[in-house]
């Protein structure tokens, strides 16, 4: 009797490996806290990400695309996954328009900027991560640290950072919009699947967004579909990163132009309704007409 319960329970615990194959969760380094990363978000498909600005947030594009972006939250404010204290919807997800498909092609260009619907409270567990502006430095590889939820051996949904050498371009791949990590051994940490969208940090400004992972011998067999099976596949790998610089042009459009129209359409919303109480039955009705077409138009 004993015996058949060992069983059932090695069985149980393999399935329960099994289940979580399919999500892109590190073992990445020591536990932190999120007073040491606090810009770092979790997303309720399963990804890390960061906050750019009260009401905007960072992620990888892969980790929204096909899903319905009125059933995704994003959390905040603490280290263990699925457990965050403060928790807010998004209200769009603008995805790169050159990110069309899962090769190689599209790395540089896994970006996805979040709009919440609402801003944060700013506090020692949520902050703001400056992004870096400038070009990348004339150095063979830059050490910077990643945190993510991800996992490559079991389920995990602790907080993990770790330090990585980080190099624009490697091996064959020699577009400069990707960063990668390609020497990875052994019991190294290694980024992995719950990973995704996690932004690269190098001093105090965000660099890259994590994308995917490509086999070790990439440069030789030629394939340009990213793995993306299991989490054994995590080690000894080529990790990509979509580099941020050369995309700021982008996301700022989008940053400025949308706080922009929404300002301005709450402004004109404001000022409609300052003026409605002096104004007679008949100028009240065409200054609703006003009011409603502001918020049709923005």
């Amino acid at each position: 009797f004993s015996y058949k319960i060992v069983v059932l329970l090695l069985k149980l615990s393999m399935l329960a490996v099994k289940c979580v194959e399919n999500k892109v969760r590190t073992t990445a380094g020591e536990e932190v806290d999120i007073k040491e990363v606090p810009y770092t978000i979790s997303t309720s498909t399963g990804c890390t990400g960061a906050l750019i600005k009260p009401q905007w947030a960072l992620s990888a594009g892969h980790c929204f695309k096909g899903y319905n972006w009125d059933n995704i939250s994003i959390g905040f404010g603490a280290a263990n996954w699925g457990s965050t204290p403060y928790n807010i919807k998004i209200e769009k997800v603008y995805l790169h328009p050159k990110y069309v498909n899962e090769t190689i092609v599209v790395v540089p260009y896994d970006i996805a900027v979040l709009k919440l619907e609402k801003p944060v409270e700013l506090s020692e567990t949520v902050q703001l991560l400056q992004l870096e502006e400038t070009e990348w430095p004339d150095v063979d590889k830059r050490e910077c640290k990643l945190a993510g939820f991800g996992d490559n051996i079991y389920y995990n949904t602790k907080l993990h950072m770790s330090k990585f050498n980080f190099t624009q371009g490697c091996d064959c791949i020699k577009d400069k919009k990707i960063l990668c990590i390609s020497d990875l051994k052994g019991d190294d940490d290694s980024p992995c699947f719950g990973d995704s969208g996690g932004l690269v940090v190098c001093g105090d400004k965000g660099v890259a967004i994590t994308s995917s992972l490509i086999s070790s011998n990439y440069c030789t067999a030629g394939d340009i579909e990213l793995i993306g099976e299991s989490l054994e596949l995590c080690k000894d790998n080529i990790i990509l990163f979509s580099h941020i610089r050369p995309n700021l042009d982008w996301l700022k459009d989008i940053l400025l132009k949308k706080e922009y129209l929404s300002s301005t359409a709450s402004r004109l919303t404001k000022n409609s309704i300052r003026y409605y109480d002096i104004l007679t039955a008949s100028e009240q009705l065409f200054a609703l007409l006003i009011i409603f077409s502001s918020y049709v138009l923005w």
